[in-house]
């Protein structure tokens, strides 16, 4: 939730109310955030969404239930062959290269 949409499902279920969805992706640098509404309400799930940057209540049971879920897939993917072997190409990498 955030300051001026408190309730957690509000992203969630305006998207839905408006034929949208959101996903979201995590590499080892960034998170990349997706969401996809008809156009009519793109300004409403843009507010809603910023407001996540602007204005988050991190309350401890959201934080909580956020940690669960990252460790969760970090978890189902720690003996994935591409993540194994990305990782140790990282080892090896030069810390000094641009």
């Amino acid at each position: 939730g955030t300051e001026v949409f408190p309730d957690e499902a509000e992203y969630k279920r305006f998207l839905k109310g408006h034929g949208g969805k959101c996903n979201a992706a995590t590499s080892d640098s960034y998170t990349v955030y997706m969401f996809d509404v008809a156009p009519d309400h793109f300004s409403g799930v843009l507010d809603r969404f910023s407001n996540f940057f602007l204005t988050p209540l991190l309350t401890p049971s959201a934080t909580e239930r956020e940690i669960n879920a990252v460790d969760s897939e970090h978890s189902m993917r720690i003996t994935d062959d591409g993540r194994r072997s990305y990782a140790s190409l990282l080892l090896d990498a030069n810390p000094a290269h641009p």
